[in-house]
């Protein structure tokens, strides 16, 4: 009888092994889910960014069209400015 013992005992312990190996395996696929989410999420937050930065690419062409076009009127005023105390200075001391 203590064969018998002996047996069901080693078939007790290979039984408790495949339980562990079982469940270390749910866990390998949990985690390899969670992996895929998580590459899934990378890649949306990557388009995200590169959509982000096309923008402020285009938004920075912008900005530096409108500082050319502003230094270009500011230079246009004083230059009217100037004429115009010109002309007026010219027509008081002629």
């Amino acid at each position: 009888m203590s064969d018998n013992y002996s047996g069901d005992t080693r078939i007790s312990k290979v039984e408790d092994r495949l339980v562990e190996l079982t469940e270390a395996a749910v866990m390998v696929a949990r985690i390899d889910e969670r992996y895929k989410a998580l590459e899934v999420r990378h890649d949306k937050l990557a388009a995200t960014v590169a959509g982000l930065q096309t923008k402020i690419d285009k938004l920075e062409d912008a900005v530096n069209l409108n500082t050319r076009v502003i230094m270009t009127i500011t230079k246009l005023f004083w230059v009217i400015i100037i004429a115009a105390s010109t002309a007026l200075a010219a027509q008081f001391f002629a």
